[in-house]
């Protein structure tokens, strides 16, 4: 009787693809809607693998029948949220079993005839024929080849001169789709492996064969020892071939992205001015394309000069875009002359006048920007308070759970001009026209405080009867006579106490910014983005204007901007932006 073998003739993997086989039981599927990091998708496969071999053989068909089901359930365990298209068989006898679920395809090819025999979610069998033709693929594949009839065309091209030993080049220039095909031969009962089996694609020869009858005639051992050098020579001109190949396939996908990306990057510059969102995301493209060629470069162990002029064209282009500006700072001030263990909390700028707390040392410092002359009051106090505002005559200090002490001429004592009157959570304290503001997050109000010839007045709403807010997410505030709130991704804008229509417009989609400053003299509005380690201009409309980026903005306490100027806080030094 005669048996049948699956001989796998051609395969073409990408990076979510999978393939196994044993004893003509064998599987391939493709993980879409997600890209796997290459150790995760490895573990993945591996367990795939490790239960796929542990398989009874009486059991494979039973197995056959729930292998999608197998699969889905394994990266569930994982928690990896992906569908997967399979394509799979097993050669039981004459008889076929097939299955495919998604995208999957299976085609045949017999004799003159090429056709698809399941898809999508079916299950199918049949007799096989010796010398039948099986195709597992993607709906996937096809499409990136371009349609059904060139996908038919070129697969019919390498089976029909696969038997004259042609080697088998790649239908598809992609690191996600994948393929296989399987070839039906027989197997004769007195079936010789070595004598069967050939090293095609080098020579032709049998080298199995040659070995088989030098050691059966029992050849000196310097014929054999020659015949293995021969051997070997073979096989490291196959290797420098395949890695010789492999370059010239990396450098045409190298080039192949560089003509992508140059083209996305004009196309970005033609509308960026009319359409800086849809500039955007053509850039973000870019960046991806070039991201994924680095990763196949350094797979190769090759450094390729075309990806680090790529990465300058691509940077260049987004600054120019988006008007970044890499921005220097100096050291402006220490307090360590001072005080070597001086650390500062927090800021305030008023005018030119710069008040910094030093609550472990129980100090307040006032410093004059224009002349760095510094002054100093230090109390037991002080070690309480949670925020400091000020001017040129006056300082104000907030204790949360007492209220707000005032300092007249900067000067001691401390004396209590406002006390807590029911308090929620005040984040933010600010001082305009004399009067406080304070911005309470639990209780979704900003109390004003009017000064008056003998100190301030009750505390009142600025918001006017009727305004519904929302202040639980707002981290900070700036007055210029109209107040904008800030909660991370958006700002809020208020006029004598009514909502004004307020959009921010940037380039860049995703943002979450920490700090907010302006003031009544500035034409900006200035956001700090700590996580980018970058400060944003905004038009007092909320249009894009410029972006300042700099390690040390990352690890500012606090931002100001006075006279054309940015100062930034860090511990016990400010720094200024250079002119």
């Amino acid at each position: 009787m005669t048996k049948f073998l699956l001989k796998t003739v051609y395969s073409q993997l990408g990076e979510n693809c999978f393939f196994f086989s044993r004893d003509n039981f064998f599987v391939f599927f493709e993980i879409e809607e997600i890209v796997l990091k290459d150790k995760e998708r490895d573990q993945f496969f591996f367990e795939v693998k490790k239960r796929l071999s542990n398989i009874p053989k009486k059991d494979f068909l039973k197995y056959f029948l729930r292998l999608e089901k197998s699969i889905n359930s394994l990266l569930k365990e994982r928690e990896i949220s992906a569908r997967v298209s399979l394509a799979g068989g097993y050669l039981k006898g004459d008889v076929f079993y097939l299955k495919t679920s998604n995208k999957g395809k299976i085609f045949i090819k017999r004799d003159d005839q090429f056709g698809l025999v399941v898809e999508k979610d079916q299950f199918g069998h049949g007799k096989i024929h010796k010398d039948d033709f099986f195709i597992f693929t993607t709906s996937t594949f096809i499409d990136f080849l371009g349609n059904f009839l060139v996908f038919k065309e070129k697969i019919l091209k390498k089976i029909d001169n696969f038997d004259n030993g042609e080697v088998f080049h790649p239908l598809l220039e992609s690191q996600q789709e994948g393929l296989f095909i399987v070839k039906i031969t027989d197997i004769k009962r007195d079936f010789d492996f070595f004598t069967d089996l050939k090293l095609t694609g080098i020579t032709g020869l049998n080298f199995y064969f040659i070995i088989k009858n030098l050691i059966s005639k029992r050849k000196k051992l310097l014929t054999f020892t020659f015949a293995l050098v021969i051997l070997f020579g073979l096989i490291w001109t196959t290797i420098t071939s395949v890695r010789r190949r492999n370059y010239h396939l990396l450098e045409k996908r190298i080039n192949q992205a560089s003509e992508l990306i140059t083209q996305k990057l004009e196309l970005a510059q033609e509308v960026v001015f009319l359409n800086p969102e849809r500039a955007s995301i053509l850039l973000d493209q870019t960046k991806d394309e070039l991201e994924k060629i680095k990763i196949e470069v350094k797979k190769s162990g090759n450094n390729n000069k075309k990806i680090n002029e790529l990465e300058k064209l691509v940077k260049k282009t987004e600054d120019d875009f988006f008007r970044k500006e890499n921005i220097a700072f100096e050291e402006f001030f220490d307090l360590s002359i001072d005080n070597k263990d001086a650390s500062i909390d927090k800021g305030y700028l008023d005018n030119g006048f710069l008040f910094l707390l030093d609550k472990k040392n129980r100090s307040i410092y006032k410093l004059f920007l224009r002349k760095k002359s510094l002054e100093k009051i230090t109390s037991e106090k002080i070690s309480q308070v949670d925020l400091i505002v000020g001017d040129e005559e006056n300082l104000f200090l907030l204790i949360k759970d007492e209220g707000i002490y005032q300092s007249q001429n900067f000067k001691l004592p401390l004396r209590l001009v406002i006390k807590n009157e029911d308090w929620g959570e005040i984040i933010r304290v600010d001082l305009y026209n004399k009067n406080l503001y304070l911005l309470d997050r639990k209780k979704d109000e900003i109390w004003k405080y009017l000064k008056t010839a003998t100190g301030f007045s009750n505390k009142r709403s600025y918001f006017n009867r009727g305004e519904a807010i929302d202040l639980s997410n707002v981290n900070s505030f700036a007055i210029d006579g109209s107040i904008y709130l800030l909660q991370k991704t958006k700002i809020l804008k208020y006029t004598s106490g009514n909502k004004q229509e307020f959009n921010i417009n940037l380039p860049v989609k995703e943002f979450s910014f920490d700090e907010i400053f302006t003031n009544k003299d500035l034409e900006k509005i200035y956001l700090l983005d700590k996580r980018r380690e970058a400060i944003f201009l905004l038009s007092k409309k909320g249009d894009y204007l410029q972006q300042f980026n700099s390690p040390l903005i990352g690890q500012a306490k606090n931002f100001f901007v006075y006279d054309n100027r940015i100062f930034l806080i860090l511990n016990h030094k400010i720094y200024q932006s250079k002119k």
